[in-house]
């Protein structure tokens, strides 16, 4: 009933929002939760890890992370000891799987990871040295859990998991405190929702609106996020003339609302580290239909019966989808209402926690076999 959560995250996303709320979970479920974070804070009474070791990053961080190195172990190692009385620790970030996975297999604490994406892009990184490291450990977490099939295709082979120690958990969303106003979206309105980074498809969304206000003067989208691409995408949507049309809103602090006032949601993505979609989630969960492209994660949250799903990176047939639903009200409202009774057939926390939970308590169950079993070894 002692569970242990330990994470380093430089920015707070779906993962990020994710987490906070199966940590708010297992605390209803009289499971005591003692987090530890680095960077930004995301669940209300979390212990502050004071290094960031971001090997992932860029050569500047990759740099400052080695310097830091040694303090950041004696740092983990204190916090495990700590935490040695702990049923459980879990961990979803890259280097504390690193650091603390084996400080915490000589202290006997069971250890699960959650690998939420692919891992190819990283383990390329810096000649190959997050690999290396991460092989060198890849044994020692008792189970990984993963969001999406697609991720354990991918974990599996690269970083040569055992299968039987994959377990396939999707994300939960609980928007129970959000007040949801079904009749308040406008018409031909279009929301995306993602951090600004290469490969979100943000640019592709934007190529095919040049068709939609073709078509629908008065569309309009908004894409919510902020990041690196923030000032490309201005330009580009400057160079074609789609200002008046397109809003870049930026970060902000309630994208449910952003969703709830559009008519349908796109998710664009062709992310190499998407690992499962809880924006498509969240618009499931406000009855709004998903126009995505189908590729893994995302085709096996969205389906025919929720939205839409267009060939990969084809811009022609994602701008006929959106105007499709645009132009189709009654298509739109039928798909999300459809979209809505599936997340609630799958994406609760009602469906999602207890999958967590029966993982940990197997997990615990033959930890303390195995310590029954030594300790009547050495009694003979």
């Amino acid at each position: 009933r002692r569970l242990v959560f330990i994470n380093q995250t430089l920015g707070t996303g779906g993962a990020e929002t994710f987490n906070s709320q199966l940590l708010n979970w297992f605390s209803t479920q009289g499971i005591s939760v003692t987090a530890h974070i680095a960077g930004e804070n995301f669940y209300s009474t979390a212990y502050p890890i004071p290094v960031v070791i971001d090997i992932i990053g860029n050569w500047k961080g990759l740099i400052k992370g080695l310097f830091l190195l040694p303090y950041a172990v004696f740092h983990y190692t204190l916090l495990v000891w700590k935490s040695r009385h702990a049923d459980i620790i879990l961990m979803t970030g890259f280097i504390e799987k690193i650091l603390v996975t084996p400080i915490a297999k000589i202290l006997k604490i069971p250890v699960i990871w959650v690998e939420f994406a692919p891992l190819e892009t990283v383990f390329t990184k810096f000649f190959g040295l997050p690999k290396f490291l991460y092989l060198m450990v890849k044994s020692l977490p008792d189970r990984i859990i993963v969001p999406s099939r697609h991720t354990a295709s991918h974990l599996i082979p690269n970083a040569h998991i055992s299968a039987a120690k994959v377990a396939i958990i999707p994300c939960a969303r609980d928007i129970s405190a959000f007040s949801i106003q079904h009749s308040a979206f406008s018409s031909h309105a279009v929301c995306c929702v993602s951090r600004l980074e290469s490969g979100k498809g943000q640019d592709l969304l934007i190529r095919a609106w040049v068709k939609v206000v073709r078509q629908i003067p008065d569309a309009k989208l908004r894409i919510v996020g902020s990041g690196a691409q923030h000032q490309n995408l201005k330009f580009q949507i400057s160079n074609l003339k789609l200002s008046s049309s397109i809003e870049l809103a930026g970060w902000v602090s309630d994208s449910l609302t952003e969703m709830s006032t559009s008519q349908i949601v796109v998710f664009p993505s062709r992310w190499d580290l998407e690992g499962f979609g809880l924006v498509a989630v969240e618009a499931m969960a406000l009855s709004k239909p998903v126009v995505c492209f189908n590729r893994g994660p995302i085709n096996e949250i969205v389906d025919s019966s929720c939205g839409i799903l267009v060939p990969d990176a084809d811009i022609d047939a994602l701008s006929s989808a959106i105007v499709k639903l645009l132009k189709n009200p009654q298509l739109a409202g039928k798909l999300g209402v459809s979209a809505h009774k599936k997340y609630l057939a799958n994406y609760t926390f009602s469906h999602i926690g207890p999958r967590y939970s029966q993982v940990i308590r197997q997990v615990i169950a033959r930890h303390r076999a195995h310590e029954l079993l030594a300790a009547a070894y050495s009694a003979v």
